[in-house]
């Protein structure tokens, strides 16, 4: 394995960040090329930053695929239009990065389950919750279309029986 590309679509520090800095601590004392991607300049950032990982950010908004029963959702078709927009681009970075491998840790982010197929490359996706039980959100386009998402992954992790059902 020459280089993996983390992909998160939050710059927090908490959660399944938290986890995903562990996995990418291992791989790089294994002395594997490792690069995570954010959409933003937060406390994850600068904590892989201040650990000598790379990171790179790329605004762009994973979770546009969601939709809660809150007013402020009547915006998702303006973030559906900035992504189509800079999606291209998106692939670019990705693309210029030059991963072996892609390891997306939510499936919030339905639209980067597309990258892989594009550029052909393999890709890992670590499904950690129920976005509808969890956090009370829906995948607009219904549970058969994310399913079928996720199950494009060359690899699936599954924190539990539970969520793999």
């Amino acid at each position: 394995m020459k280089k993996i590309l983390f992909v998160s679509h939050f710059s927090d520090l908490y959660g399944s960040n938290r986890s995903m800095e562990s996995v990418v601590s291992y791989f790089k004392k294994q002395n594997v090329d490792v690069e995570i991607l954010l959409p933003s300049q937060g406390p994850f950032y600068r904590e892989l930053r201040d650990q000598n990982i790379k990171v790179s950010c790329f605004k762009y908004f994973y979770e546009a695929f969601y939709v809660k029963k809150k007013i402020k959702y009547l915006t998702l078709p303006l973030l559906w239009l900035y992504n189509i927009i800079v999606f291209p681009f998106l692939l670019l970075k990705i693309y210029r990065i030059k991963p072996d491998l892609i390891y997306l840790n939510s499936s919030v982010a339905l639209s980067i389950f597309l990258i892989p197929k594009i550029l052909r490359i393999k890709f890992i996706v670590h499904i950690r919750e129920f976005m509808d039980e969890d956090f009370g959100a829906y995948c607009i386009f219904g549970r058969w279309f994310k399913k079928r998402a996720v199950l494009s992954g060359n690899k699936i992790i599954f924190v539990s029986q539970a969520v793999a059902k």
